[in-house]
């Protein structure tokens, strides 16, 4: 049974208020797709009308400033109420474009009364976490590292040899520039536009299907 639809924003969130009754219910959400994306469907999320949480969740710091393209970490933490016992599970929704979120483990256990803690990491468009930095330290290396190399080759033989191993160490090393030049004029990265966004880090028991989530404040310089 459909229960209700809702369009999905330019951030690709859609939100649709449900109206619950004393028991709690068993939902599932169901993207229809479009020409970009496939069509996707959540795992069932139990909802319930008892406002008692069976876990907390905090962020530290749940506001975020950054510069576009940087990436930034926060601590995140999971307290168990009562004897809620689950394995917990870790995402995202609302990011800006070019932002990433990644944890430092994409679930973990949560015993009865215990807290667990993760680390989420936020990233607005720099791959890896090092982008073209690593990539320009690393070509920068391998052209160090090209005559101290030719010249060592050259030296392993004799006299006679020389000439045709240094014409072919010439082209060698022609190629390898060529190669590497083209690697470092190839790299792009898009990143997060400046400006100040919101966005939700979710907490969701595996076997409950329970979920809590935290609002984040991300400013983007």
């Amino acid at each position: 049974m459909t229960v209700g639809t809702a369009t999905v924003d330019s951030t690709g969130v859609a939100t649709l208020v449900i109206t619950v009754g004393s028991a709690s219910q068993t939902l599932t959400a169901v993207y229809s797709g479009d020409a970009s994306y496939a069509t996707s469907t959540s795992p069932e999320t139990s909802i319930s009308s008892d406002q008692t949480p069976q876990f907390t969740l905090t962020l530290n710091p749940s506001a975020i400033s950054l510069t576009s393209g940087q990436h930034s970490a926060a601590t995140l933490t999971v307290s168990s109420v009562g004897t809620f016992a689950d394995t917990m599970q870790f995402g995202c929704l609302g990011l800006p474009v070019d932002a990433t979120c990644t944890f430092s483990a994409t679930s973990q256990d949560l015993k009865a009364g215990g807290t667990m803690t993760a680390q989420v990491t936020v990233d607005t468009g720099n791959p890896l976490g090092s982008g073209s930095t690593t990539t320009n330290a690393s070509s920068k290396l391998t052209f160090a590292m090209l005559p101290v190399g030719a010249m060592a080759m050259l030296a392993l033989f004799g006299l006679r040899r020389r000439r045709k191993l240094a014409s072919l160490l010439v082209l060698v090393i022609a190629i390898m520039t060529l190669g590497a030049a083209t690697g470092c004029s190839g790299l792009h990265t898009n990143t997060t536009p400046a400006g100040t966004y919101t966005f939700q880090v979710v907490a969701r028991g595996q076997n409950t299907g329970v979920a809590e989530s935290q609002t984040v404040t991300l400013t983007v310089k």
